[in-house]
């Protein structure tokens, strides 16, 4: 028969019969403690690049001066209508867009906030200047609110770009061959 007998050599509280009553290396309480500090100090760097803001650098907008048919590059977050070298405010956005390739680029239409809203929306656009995130993508809420739009065409009018006429000017947008399928805009910092 074979016999069984239990092991008592080891007592809780890490303390062993065979060892004189010596604990048992303690190298693993200091293992635990290092990587409970390092998981802790990960986490508090983490926090602290979360709440850092990340800035992004100036996006530039095509701008086209109405006085002299000259297109311009300016800071997209310029609130049109701007002023021109003789301080008359004819420098408007200028909508380009591109048929399947950026060497191809014409304006769509132009764009300039209602003059009563001018200083709410600088004024949003300068408190999201330079931060990034999923919920700053675009222009503000009031920059669409009060935006107008019109022709390239001289003399043509400024409809509201919520507009049914503004509406009905964007979805329009045909490229110079006439078709309309393969429009997309383009920016000045796009290669």
């Amino acid at each position: 028969m074979i016999r069984i007998e239990a092991d008592d050599s080891f007592h809780p509280g890490g303390r062993s019969k065979n060892d004189g009553g010596r604990p048992l290396n303690g190298g693993w309480k200091v293992a635990m403690t290092v990587v409970v500090f390092a998981l802790l100090a990960g986490f508090c760097v983490l926090i602290w690049m979360q709440s850092m803001p990340v800035t992004a650098p100036p996006m530039q907008g095509f701008f086209f001066d109405e006085s002299t048919g000259q297109s311009v590059v300016r800071n997209s977050d310029a609130v049109p209508p701007l002023p021109n070298a003789a301080g008359e405010l004819t420098i408007v956005r200028a909508y380009y867009f591109t048929c399947g390739g950026v060497d191809q680029k014409w304006v769509g239409y132009l764009g300039k906030i209602d003059t009563a809203a001018q200083a709410q929306v600088a004024a949003d656009l300068a408190a999201r200047r330079g931060k990034v995130s999923a919920m700053n993508m675009g222009p503000p809420n009031s920059f669409r609110d009060h935006l107008l739009i019109r022709h390239p065409e001289k003399g043509s009018p400024w409809v509201h770009a919520s507009s049914a006429e503004g509406q009905a000017l964007i979805a329009g947008l045909k490229c110079p061959d006439g078709s309309a399928s393969r429009i997309s805009p383009v920016t000045p910092d796009e290669p």
